[in-house]
């Protein structure tokens, strides 16, 4: 009985110094810190925000409603795909319904695995909350890129028979609309996001490239017309060696509506010169209109950048 008390007494001792000493000066040297009590549940500080990339030193978790877009999106493409797939194989034959497929799911897949990296980019600034789902603007752009998948698998292939040459220039004038779509939504309802602005870029560079390589193959455009599709890596490429042998940071390039206004004129040039109606000497000349004064705004820019314009 006398070792029973004096184990009851020590424990109390323990607790007493737990609650009257320890605790007060864990509280005054950094009250975030202090633990909680044993009989309630864990409350986090207020002053930090679970899952706050500013406090864990990693970016926020993506939500998991953006998580299950993506993956509805990636069972649509797979879908499409083999809708695709078994149409142009019943049009056309299965040999070319298998190089169709096998394009064009390479194009997709790239497509949604940069769709899926970047998905924490669904916000507005570095700092802005991520957005839970893709909104309707990220939507039309992810579509426009599942267009121009499609339009890549019939790069491939050779030139189609009679109306089938309507298939990819219909494809590539739908993505050329969902440009101009999925940017005024942007606008309209608040949706900029660097997830939009990151997938439009890719957008616009692989589909003019695409589009312009198919019209190539099929006789619509010169074969010159391949080299405006180097001039953006050639102008990237030239900066950063022009910035190593000098040493010296680029200027900041004028703001301009010209550049986006410009690149509109070569998509629709291009989804022009994909229809069938229009061949040469009509889609040649159409291809030195845009590529004219494509070609001279990245010289322009290339100097302003350079600080000498």
């Amino acid at each position: 009985m006398l070792l029973l008390a004096y184990n009851k007494k020590i424990r109390a001792d323990v607790v007493h110094i737990k609650t009257r000493v320890i605790r007060p000066v864990r509280a005054s040297a950094c009250p975030d810190l202090v633990p909680p009590d044993q009989d309630g549940p864990f409350v986090p500080p207020q002053s930090v925000r679970v899952g706050d990339p500013s406090v864990s030193g990693r970016s926020s978790s993506v939500p998991e409603r953006l998580r299950r877009q993506w993956t509805r999106v990636t069972v649509l493409a797979s879908v499409g795909a083999v809708v695709g797939f078994l149409l142009l194989s019943r049009w056309w034959t299965a040999s070319h319904g298998g190089a169709w497929l096998t394009a064009a799911g390479g194009f997709a897949v790239v497509e949604l695995l940069l769709l899926r990296r970047w998905l924490p980019t669904n916000r507005s600034t570095d700092t802005a909350p991520i957005r839970p789902t893709l909104g309707i603007a990220n939507g039309l752009t992810v579509l426009r890129g599942l267009l121009l998948a499609a339009v890549a698998g019939f790069l491939p292939l050779a030139k189609p028979p009679g109306t089938g040459l309507w298939v990819p220039a219909a494809l590539y004038s739908g993505a050329v609309l969902l440009d101009y779509l999925d940017g005024f939504f942007a606008r309209q309802l608040g949706e900029v996001t660097q997830l939009g602005r990151r997938l439009d870029e890719a957008m616009d560079t692989t589909g003019l490239a695409v589009a312009a390589a198919l019209a190539v193959l099929y006789g619509q455009f010169p074969v010159w017309y391949l080299l405006v599709l180097l001039a953006k890596p050639a102008y990237l490429a030239s900066l950063w060696v022009w910035q190593r042998a000098s040493s010296r940071s680029l200027s900041p390039l004028p703001e301009t509506t010209v550049r986006r206004r410009l690149a509109a004129l070569q998509m629709v040039v291009t989804a022009s010169a994909l229809s069938p109606p229009v061949g040469p000497p009509i889609t040649t000349w159409l291809a030195a209109l845009g590529a004219i004064p494509f070609a001279a705004l990245f010289v322009r820019d290339w100097f302003a950048a350079i600080g000498a314009y």
